[in-house]
């Protein structure tokens, strides 16, 4: 009976479920600021979201937002902030691009339609009369690679009618910080 207890108790230590590599290195929110592909005139910065999905609403108005809630996705935020110009009102200018993973299909390589796959939305929130607001990402491409180390994204995309600084994010981030 003595050999028998510690039988059991290393089985249950050694048949716990295994984890994808989201679990292991994201099991918080993370927020890290870019400078090297960031705009000269602001700042730049990515959260990431474990543990989360993307909805996308739209309100009385027929306008899209986004809305993360708590769920079994990955859900990348990327922030680009305009510097405002100073004594100026209604200078403050933002562009957001949203994006979800599933979890066990961390590496990607979608195109144009196809980036509905993962809920892409673009937002630019100015004060821009008729070009402010959250869009869906319909032409473009997107690239996503995790490894143990590193969260790659690479993003190319277009919307139209619309004004973009960004359009292209190529970031390599260290997920062991």
């Amino acid at each position: 009976m003595r050999i028998l207890i510690p039988i059991i108790f290393l089985l249950f230590i050694t048949c716990k479920s295994q984890q994808t590599y989201s679990d292991k290195l994201l099991s918080e929110k993370k927020v890290i600021n870019l400078f090297e592909n960031c705009p000269n005139d602001g700042n730049c910065s990515i959260e990431i979201f474990p543990d989360s999905e993307l909805e996308v609403k739209q309100d009385e108005f027929g306008n899209s937002y986004p809305v993360i809630n708590s769920g079994n996705k990955l859900v990348i935020q990327y922030l680009y902030k305009k510097t405002p110009i100073e004594n100026t009102a209604d200078s403050n200018y933002s562009e957001t691009i949203y994006f979800e993973i599933d979890n066990d299909k961390i590496n990607l390589d979608l195109q144009n339609e196809k980036l509905q796959e993962v809920k892409l939305l673009y937002g630019r929130l100015c004060y821009c009369k008729g070009t402010t607001g959250y869009f869906k990402v319909n032409k473009g491409n997107l690239q996503v690679k995790m490894n143990r180390e590193n969260l790659t994204i690479n993003l190319q995309f277009e919307v139209k009618k619309i004004p973009q600084i960004i359009n292209t994010i190529n970031e390599s981030i260290i997920l062991n910080k």
